[in-house]
């Protein structure tokens, strides 16, 4: 048995900042019914004193811990997820985790089952979102059991089921071959596009019978909406994501996900909500930028019109 398990590492990544949960979330790994796994916390050079919480765990958790001199994540999130996954070893699967998430207890075992099972590079555990005392707020829609990349870009942005990144798994080496992470502003939309590249062979595998407890804590950077530095940045990621999608498709000879009006639907309607703090001048130009519409001027009067049909049920 030892010599089985010795074959699928699996490494825990966690980019740190915060100390508010991280105790909790490390209470989440030692409540783990398999405990073969490695712990890596990438501190970003936080103001709090993260290695005081760190050290009691060391007797408890096969577990690395290192603070990094600069504080990276304020100014290039994926470069910091990058750092951190560089202090890995020889693991074969890696999942990058918060530091205010909760693993359920069996995930690890179960993971390890599928692992040995089955030949998929990315697995998927399913969601629960609390809020920051730890209460449900949501379980949003489970996912099938297997699941094409495309489709998920389908579902994802038709509102049929969410994502964020904890929850995901990725074999390291085929991670590594596609390309690593994609990197947005923000990160924003940089764990859809690198689930999308890295399951496009295989697609997704979900194991089932265990959660991923999300916390939606008010203080993550997608909960900032009142902040118009904030929202131009996310929103130019999700139309540089849009772009990236649509070139990721032409490559690999595939007919994109959502139709033209469809993907032209979901950036109006986004544009809409976000231009309250970007402003309308800066919201369109970003829209504009879209290649959708650059790349074809027959959309300019579906724009007008959705922009007027959006705008009036949003106004009832």
């Amino acid at each position: 048995m030892k010599e089985i398990e010795s074959q699928y590492n699996i490494a825990i990544i966690i980019p740190a900042y915060k100390s508010e949960y991280l105790p909790t979330t490390l209470d989440s790994l030692v409540k783990q019914t398999d405990k073969n796994f490695k712990v890596y916390i990438g501190d970003d050079n936080s103001p709090d004193n993260l290695f005081e919480i760190v050290r009691r765990y060391i007797d408890k958790l096969n577990l690395v811990y290192n603070r990094f001199d600069e504080n990276l994540g304020g100014k290039d999130l994926v470069a910091h997820w990058n750092r951190c996954l560089n202090m890995t070893e020889n693991e074969d699967w890696f999942i990058l985790f918060s530091d205010d998430d909760i693993l359920d207890p069996d995930c690890i075992r179960l993971l390890r089952q599928e692992i040995q099972s089955t030949n998929y590079d990315v697995h998927h555990f399913n969601l629960k979102i609390i809020d920051a005392d730890g209460n449900l707020l949501s379980t949003p829609a489970a996912y099938p059991k297997h699941l094409p990349a495309l489709d998920f870009f389908k579902l994802l942005y038709t509102y049929k089921i969410d994502a964020r990144m904890p929850e995901f798994v990725f074999r390291l080496s085929h991670f590594r071959k596609t390309g690593g992470f994609i990197p947005f502003e923000l990160a924003m939309c940089s764990d859809n596009a690198t689930v999308i590249s890295c399951a496009y062979e295989k697609g997704i595998n979900t194991i089932g019978q265990t959660y991923v407890q999300w916390r939606n804590s008010g203080k993550n950077v997608s909960a900032a909406t009142d902040s118009k530095p904030v929202n131009i940045k996310m929103f130019r990621a999700l139309v540089s994501f849009f772009n990236w999608m649509n070139i990721f498709c032409k490559n690999k000879g595939e007919k994109p996900p959502l139709s033209l009006h469809q993907r032209m639907a979901f950036l109006l309607e986004q544009r809409y909500y976000k231009s309250k703090t970007t402003g309308n001048k800066e919201s369109w130009k970003i829209v504009r930028s879209a290649d959708d519409i650059k790349h074809n001027w027959l959309l300019v009067p579906y724009i007008q019109w959705k922009k007027r049909k959006i705008c009036r049920r949003m106004r009832r």
